[in-house]
């Protein structure tokens, strides 16, 4: 689970219930002082609950919230949760180099707009893209 404050990203498979914490029951402190444990209890969404839909909605809130605040204008929202895209797709193609071979990992990635990516992930080549594909190798190849 990511996020912070309300805002909670569930790391969940779209066949597999969403897992929240919740509380044992008694709250506080137990007799030695440590917190009281924390147990993951499975929730049934209808619809489901993507790890897309989440991030999708984290980025809306923490984008306009700032817009809300008046600190910035709505094509700052749009320019950030792209930039904030690349950095991840960066990240994510530095993680897949820790992955076995015999493992065969593949991560394919919706982009919030079709747009060809930045020349530092490797991948401006491919011209506009709508989804991508990240292989165990770290490159990226499109999907469409």
């Amino acid at each position: 689970e990511l996020g912070q404050g309300h805002d909670r990203v569930k790391l969940v498979d779209e066949d597999e219930p969403a897992y929240v914490p919740t509380p044992v029951p008694g709250s506080g402190l137990m007799a030695d002082g440590t917190p009281h444990p924390v147990r993951l209890v499975g929730v049934e969404v209808p619809g489901g609950l993507t790890l897309e839909g989440e991030l999708n909605k984290l980025a809306w809130n923490v984008a306009n919230a700032r817009n809300i605040a008046g600190v910035r204008y709505f094509t700052d929202y749009v320019e950030s949760i792209i930039l904030g895209e690349d950095i991840t797709l960066g990240i994510l193609r530095e993680q897949m180099h820790t992955y076995q071979a015999a493992e065969n990992v593949t991560m394919t990635v919706p982009l919030f707009v079709e747009r060809t990516l930045p020349a530092a992930l490797g991948a401006d080549q491919l011209g506009p893209c709508r989804v991508v594909r990240l292989e165990r190798n770290g490159s990226i190849s499109k999907i469409s």
